[in-house]
């Protein structure tokens, strides 16, 4: 990819001179076309839903964006454009505005956008932890009628999401806003980074990286691993309830036994289940990709700051472009993931292609067909498990 004199001097003047003019130019190529391909993917999911969520408005249907979970993939949508348009800058000349601008805005924004997604496994989680406190309550309010009761529990929700999510924006928006001002502590330690403006390569530059972002980052990847593998062992533990329901079995196991049996559920054939085993066990699935996401975005890149901590003298140039390429596609992966669920994917074709089997259902039907609203007809899950949760 050719760059003309003028864009070379504006985003290669900071280019690393461990690297040929060839390389440098290579790394800003894919640099900038990632970044593209990223923004697109992230900004058509962030307009959609805002698209989604006017349609539902005007046609008197269900809002999309005020559910907390869509609220929460449109945020991690719109940190992911934010970074990517960040990345887009190419290598600015050390010291210049462009250069601290991209380092500043790149920092905050790679910080939220981990925080939405541990955000998003936290919320899911919380949910499926909840349902089972409020159905035990529930069951101790026998005064009040079935209608008396299911009001007070959807006023409940909504004033218990309202505050959620109020928290969830104010502690991601101010966590990431805390740990981006540090390298202003001691100085400005924001500058040329390698390929790119970022934390700079000096002593206390090298230390700030770790502790700005790369700790958290891992610590993040850990905590989700954790809440998605509760909520999987809990989606597990249904199935076995339900089959014990059917079969009178025995079921019960350890930690890791039960870690086994998830593993083995995750690999066997559908054809061998019934429909609603099979819709739980596609759920847990997709909650897997996840981290996967995650650790596969951020694991060239973690690996190559390493590298630079350790022998900083011999930049290696695939790391680099391991390092760009999957972070800068974190966004697209996310979009992917995120927001093509079930529900979303089935708003989009009902007002893009009104004559689809999902154009012709009822604007106000909210089954998700990758949601907790498994039915069996004659032994019930128990009833935590028709909570809707949108993965």
């Amino acid at each position: 990819m050719e760059f003309s004199p003028v864009v070379k001097r504006v985003l290669l003047a900071g280019g690393d001179s461990d690297f040929s003019s060839s390389q440098q130019d290579a790394l800003t190529a894919i640099n900038i076309v990632t970044s593209v391909i990223s923004m697109i993917g992230s900004g058509f999911i962030a307009c959609s839903m805002l698209y989604i969520s006017y349609r539902g408005w005007r046609d008197n249907g269900e809002i999309l964006l005020k559910k907390i979970h869509s609220r929460l993939v449109f945020m991690l949508a719109v940190s992911d454009v934010n970074y990517s348009f960040a990345m887009l800058m190419g290598d600015p000349s050390d010291g210049s505005s462009l250069c601290y601008f991209q380092a500043i805005w790149g920092s905050f924004f790679e910080l939220t956008s981990v925080g939405w997604v541990v955000a998003i496994a936290y919320y899911l989680w919380q949910s499926f932890t909840r349902a089972e406190v409020v159905d035990e309550i529930e069951e101790e309010k026998d005064s009040k009628s079935e209608e008396e009761r299911e009001a007070q529990r959807q006023q409940e929700e909504q004033e218990h999401e309202k505050w959620m999510w109020y928290k969830i924006w104010a502690s991601n928006w101010g966590f990431a806003l805390f740990w981006t001002c540090i390298p202003f502590a001691d100085g400005n330690h924001y500058g040329e980074s390698g390929a790119w403006c970022w934390i700079d390569d000096s002593d206390a530059g090298d230390a700030m990286r770790y502790y700005c972002f790369y700790i958290w980052l891992w610590i993040a990847i850990g905590l989700i691993c954790f809440l998605y593998y509760q909520l999987g062992a809990s989606v597990f533990n249904l199935i076995e309830e339900n089959n014990k329901l059917k079969n009178s079995g025995s079921s019960e196991g350890s930690g890791g036994y039960t870690f086994c049996k998830v593993l083995k559920m995750l690999w066997s054939p559908q054809a061998n289940m019934d429909a609603n085993d099979a819709a739980m066990i596609n759920i847990v699935r997709r909650l897997c990709l996840y981290p996967i996401i995650l650790i596969g975005s951020w694991i060239f890149g973690t690996v190559n700051r390493l590298q630079q901590t350790f022998d900083s003298t011999n930049p290696n140039f695939g790391l680099f472009v391991m390092h760009i390429w999957t972070s800068n596609m974190n966004g697209f992966f996310n979009a992917l993931v995120y927001g093509y669920n079930g529900p979303f994917g089935d708003s989009c074709r009902r007002y893009c292609c009104p004559s689809s089997d999902a154009g012709n259902r009822d604007l106000n039907d909210t089954t998700d067909p990758e949601g907790f609203t498994p039915q069996v007809d004659e032994n019930p899950v128990p009833a935590r498990a028709e909570m809707k949760v949108q993965v």
